[in-house]
């Protein structure tokens, strides 16, 4: 993923990041996805399999719940988010 789809990616991860950046992967991603549920934004996570699958919404749609969150924690995990989020912050991307 090249720059600039990183640093979308990241703005559409953001409101629901962990503070902290030192979780294990599956830990992380599952604040993550509980952050999403919290914040009732239950478009965003749609939205973020959307955007890192390239895969047409309906067909999100369709799947199970189980299929959509190890394809979300698979992408997560490929894309390297955890290290995304730190440079990100690093930089001053964000509030956090």
């Amino acid at each position: 993923m090249n720059l600039k789809r990183s640093l979308k990616l990241y703005k559409m991860l953001e409101p629901h990041l962990p503070e902290d950046l030192e979780l294990e992967p599956f830990d992380f991603i599952s604040i993550i996805v509980h952050n999403i549920k919290e914040s009732k934004r239950h478009n965003d996570y749609i939205d973020i399999l959307e955007f890192v699958s390239g895969m047409p919404r309906s067909e999100l749609l369709s799947m199970e719940f189980i299929d959509l969150f190890e394809m979300f924690a698979e992408g997560m995990t490929d894309l390297q988010i955890i290290y995304l989020a730190k440079f990100c912050r690093k930089m001053g991307l964000s509030d956090a």
